[in-house]
């Protein structure tokens, strides 16, 4: 213990030194893990973004056509002499079934309202209220996940016709449909075509 004491001073200081590069190394090697551990979380967060990503722009394009195929089969159908909202079943089906979530979220119903309303103004103008009381019930409750209708009760509104419409704050597109287009040949029929001595029509209607 006595003997070179300058050597062992200075093996002690060459050996502090070596343990702090040590310990310097160990923080920096774990700084590195917990970095390569982050970037390899982060690298499998951004993945699962680009897959989600790329499945709703797959829906988002699937929808684009089934959409496109609502509105050119309604002009279709409007410019032709066809009576029956039965060809659009099937793309509307396929818009409630498939893209329910979207139904909501994109507000479809306004797209599905705008493209049969001409049709449905076409085929109420021939309609006859008291003989065909039920005409439409069927298709638009088959329609009933695509057709929004709200089940609240609210302060009124103006609708097109100028009319005040009770309803939650503004109608929605299928509500304002039947307001616009449905009530009025409804409302004219029965006061033009019904008799309180045969009720049963309009009871049903």
């Amino acid at each position: 213990p006595t003997r070179i004491p300058e050597v062992r001073h200075n093996i002690i200081l060459i050996s502090d030194a070596c343990k702090t590069s040590l310990d310097g190394l160990a923080r920096e090697g774990k700084t590195l893990a917990e970095r390569k551990n982050f970037v390899a979380r982060e690298d499998l967060r951004l993945k699962k973004i680009v897959d989600e990503e790329e499945h709703l722009i797959s829906r988002l394009e699937r929808l684009k056509l089934v959409a496109s195929d609502v509105c050119s089969t309604a002009q279709g159908l409007s410019a032709s002499d066809v009576q029956s909202l039965d060809p659009l079943s099937p793309l509307i089906y396929r818009l409630s079934s498939d893209f329910s979530a979207e139904i909501e979220k994109y507000r479809l119903d306004e797209i599905i309202v705008a493209a049969i309303t001409p049709l449905v103004r076409r085929m109420v103008a021939s309609w006859d209220p008291m003989r065909e009381p039920t005409a439409f019930i069927s298709t638009f409750r088959h329609w009933g996940n695509a057709l929004k209708t709200s089940n609240r009760h609210g302060q009124s509104v103006l609708s097109t016709n100028g009319q005040s419409a009770p309803t939650s704050s503004v109608m929605l597109p299928f509500e304002a449909l039947l307001w616009d287009v449905w009530l009025p040949k409804a409302r004219k029929s029965i006061n033009n075509d019904w008799t309180p001595q045969v009720p049963a029509p309009a009871v049903k209607l």
